[in-house]
């Protein structure tokens, strides 16, 4: 039986783990693919991986060149269908929708309400909550005068606060102000993550000329964590993997690995998720466990998460499932292979034999 081929292209193919996305969309036994990856650093290593490859701009600082350089790609290449792995380009390609679709371009995200939603932390807290959905208390910081009310309200001194921007990536920008520190201490330094009481706070927030509008303060769960990979369409979940975090950091910037775990309470409250933020395609939710139990949605993004590859070797190919998805082929059922250990290794890979001579 002849299989479909579609040309693809893939954000980000510089990402830690994009070795896991494009080996994943390979081994779909019902297509095949032609890759062209896209990033906005010349050097990503990932590029060695695709049949093609082309430098873009961010897009969120160039929006205009960003767009008609996926136009160029549709033409060139014929590109068929978007695969997004960033906040900022989901952003870009669902307001954006229209026009690439006119053009015959298909987009990974869902609508650009759904992707504003999800990838802005107080909006997403705001609409689940008027949806019924518990994730705890938060509060809005729009200024310097907002921290100390916000602080009041969550708790503080007695309780740890997390302060964070609403629009963030890779756990940049997250403080987290604890009444028993007496200094500031930088925990990633290069991402300005970092503990310390309310004053040592403010000061390393003055030294690093830090702008404290659109943030968000909610309160700090020293709870086990979930990443949970969902497919659904127009709001309705049909594939979900959980993944229990294991790691020596929690705020580590990559993935350290995951026990695979389909906690009920975190598998329903990702159905109910889906379902309020209307999505269509990937949602990407971290939740933490509070001491009842309770599972509550701290980030969320309308893209494949970059550990996907764990959902993959858990038996689910989210990935392939996403490109079935979009290009209206039967969704395979998967079967999840619960409690099984992941852990990323750097390894040796094949690639396209047109790139022997590029070197990384």
């Amino acid at each position: 039986m002849h299989k479909p081929h579609f040309t693809l292209g893939i954000t980000c193919v510089g990402g830690n783990f994009i070795a896991d996305i494009v080996n994943a969309l390979r081994a779909a036994p019902d297509f095949s693919v032609t890759i062209i990856g896209v990033d906005a650093n010349p050097e990503a290593r990932g590029r060695v991986l695709c049949d093609h490859f082309t430098v873009l701009p961010m897009a969120e600082k160039e929006e205009h060149a960003y767009v008609e350089g996926w136009q160029q790609l549709r033409a060139r290449h014929r590109v068929e269908l978007v695969l997004v792995l960033s906040e900022g380009e989901s952003r870009v390609l669902a307001g954006n929708a229209a026009t690439l679709q006119a053009d015959g371009l298909r987009l990974s995200v869902g609508s650009q309400e759904s992707v504003e939603t999800m990838t802005d932390k107080l909006r997403m807290l705001e609409v689940a909550a008027s949806k019924g959905i518990d994730n705890g208390p938060f509060y809005a910081i729009d200024g310097e005068n907002d921290v100390g009310s916000a602080l009041r309200e969550l708790g503080y001194p007695k309780r740890k606060v997390i302060i964070k921007p609403r629009k963030s990536y890779g756990t940049r920008g997250v403080m987290i102000v604890d009444g028993d520190k007496t200094e500031w201490n930088l925990l990633s330094p290069e991402r300005f993550v970092g503990i310390g009481d309310q004053k040592s706070v403010f000061e390393a927030v003055v030294e690093a000329n830090i702008d404290l509008t659109n943030m968000i303060a909610v309160p700090f769960v020293d709870g086990p964590i979930y990443d949970v990979d969902c497919l659904a369409t127009e709001g309705q979940m049909h594939d979900v993997v959980g993944r229990l975090r294991q790691w020596r950091n929690p705020l580590s910037a990559s993935s350290t690995g995951n026990k695979i775990d389909m906690n009920p309470r975190v598998i329903d409250h990702a159905k109910a998720l889906c379902e309020a933020f209307t999505v269509d395609g990937c949602g990407d939710f971290d939740m933490v466990i509070e001491k009842d139990g309770r599972p509550t949605v701290f980030d969320a993004s309308a893209r494949l998460s970059g550990s996907v590859g764990g959902s993959v070797l858990a038996g689910v190919n989210i990935p392939a499932q996403l490109v079935r998805q979009r290009m209206k082929l039967p969704l395979i059922k998967y079967h999840v292979t619960d409690g099984c250990i992941v852990r990323p290794f750097a390894t040796f890979l094949r690639i396209p034999d047109a790139n022997q001579n590029d070197f990384i």
